[in-house]
């Protein structure tokens, strides 16, 4: 299991799905990957829920930890995980009936869990390591609206700053 860095990457997921093909006389399955659109995009965790500590409720602040994970159409993913230090993974994820599956690049070993989305929550029940305890946790997330063609103020400012 990945430290607690790691454990938050909620969303990665790459898992193989064979079926049978239409021929009977085929012996050989063919993998088939899945990809729920509704996961596509940038996500930010915003809560996490502890069943096994009386269904404890932390922010991520209170938690000590930030966690952002973009998932693309092409199954790709790229997390990261600050908490003492920043940790970036990228790898495969799939889907298969509400089971999200990460699959890492590096080699670690892949990841997975049941997930529901909701508009732009996204609810994953995952397992994580706290004090080198494996727990059961629910980790919620949300995505984020990209704002093309727009300018913040600040920005502006760092641009054209204003002078009198």
């Amino acid at each position: 299991m990945k430290k607690i860095g790691l454990f938050l990457s909620f969303f990665v997921v790459l898992s193989l799905i064979g079926f049978n093909s239409c021929k009977s006389n085929e012996d050989n399955p063919v993998a088939v990957e899945e990809h729920d659109p509704n996961i596509v995009g940038s996500w930010t965790l915003i809560k996490i829920t502890l069943p096994l500590l009386n269904d404890s409720t932390l922010t991520p602040e209170q938690a000590g930890v930030s966690i952002s994970i973009t998932f693309n159409s092409d199954g790709t993913f790229k997390s990261t995980t600050v908490d003492s230090v920043t940790t970036v993974d990228e790898g495969k994820w799939s889907t298969k009936d509400n089971h999200l599956t990460l699959n890492f690049s590096d080699g670690s070993p892949s990841q997975d869990g049941d997930y529901s989305v909701n508009g732009n929550k996204a609810v994953l029940n995952w397992t994580i390591e706290v004090s080198g305890l494996t727990l059961p946790a629910i980790l919620e997330f949300e995505k984020q609206v990209s704002k093309k063609g727009f300018t913040s103020l600040a920005m502006l400012k760092k641009k054209n700053p204003i002078r009198f």
